[in-house]
C-alpha cells in the first residue's frame, strides 16, 4: 500500500510487531558489515534487534522472517540475486560517514533526526535520498570516481587532497590499527 510505514511483518500468517527504528535498523546494517561477525551471528541480531527477544521463540520459520527483515530494510523491495551478489566496493559506510550523513539529513528536513524519540526507518532512508548537495554526497562522489578510477575535476582533487579521512573508507582492521597507535602512541 502507498505511503504506508509498515511497524508489523508477517510471518507465517502471524503478524509481529518490529522495531521500525532507524536506530534498530542501522545497528541491523553495522552488524551485517562487521566482519569479525559469522553469518549466523548476524542473522540472529537481525532476527534479536528488529523482532524483539520476546518474539523469537515463537519464530518458527526463521528463513521467511530473515527474508522480511531483508525486504523491510530495502524498504519494501525484495533484493534481487545480483544485489545479494554485488560486491562492487561501498561508496559508504553508516559508522565512519555518521556525522556527514546526519549533517545532510538535518540540512534537508530541517531538523536533527537522531534527537527525535521515535523515526520510521522508510521514512529516514526517504531523509537520506532526498539530500541535497552537502558534504557526504560531495563525498561519495569522490569514492565513486576513485573506484571507477575516473579523473577528479580540479576541486575534488583539492578536496581529496586535503580531506582523504574524510573519502577513504577504512576497513575495520584499520580503525583497530589507528586506536591502537593512538592509545598507546604508537607511530
Amino acid at each position: 500500500m502507498v505511503g504506508v510505514l509498515p511497524t508489523t511483518l508477517e510471518v507465517d500468517g502471524a503478524s509481529y510487531e518490529i522495531n521500525s527504528d532507524f536506530r534498530a535498523c542501522l545497528a541491523v546494517l553495522a552488524a551485517f558489515a562487521d566482519t569479525e561477525l559469522t553469518n549466523q551471528d548476524k542473522l540472529t541480531v537481525a532476527l534479536t534487534v528488529l523482532y524483539g527477544e520476546k518474539n523469537l521463540p515463537q519464530l518458527t520459520n526463521y528463513k521467511e522472517a530473515y527474508d522480511k527483515v531483508m525486504w523491510f530494510l530495502n524498504c519494501g523491495k525484495a533484493f534481487t540475486e545480483k544485489e545479494q551478489d554485488d560486491l562492487t566496493p561501498p561508496l559508504m559506510d553508516w559508522e565512519q560517514d555518521e556525522q556527514l550523513i546526519f549533517s545532510g539529513i538535518a540540512a534537508t528536513v530541517g531538523r536533527d533526526v537522531r534527537a527525535e524519540d521515535y523515526c520510521h526507518y522508510w521514512a529516514f532512508i526517504s531523509y537520506f535520498l532526498g539530500m541535497g548537495e552537502c558534504t557526504f554526497t560531495a563525498v561519495k562522489a569522490i569514492r565513486h570516481k576513485l573506484g571507477k578510477h575516473e579523473k577528479l575535476e580540479k576541486w575534488e582533487q583539492d578536496f581529496y587532497r586535503e580531506n582523504r579521512d574524510l573519502v577513504d573508507l577504512r576497513r575495520e582492521a584499520d580503525w583497530k590499527e589507528e586506536l591502537y597507535r593512538r592509545v598507546f602512541g604508537v607511530e
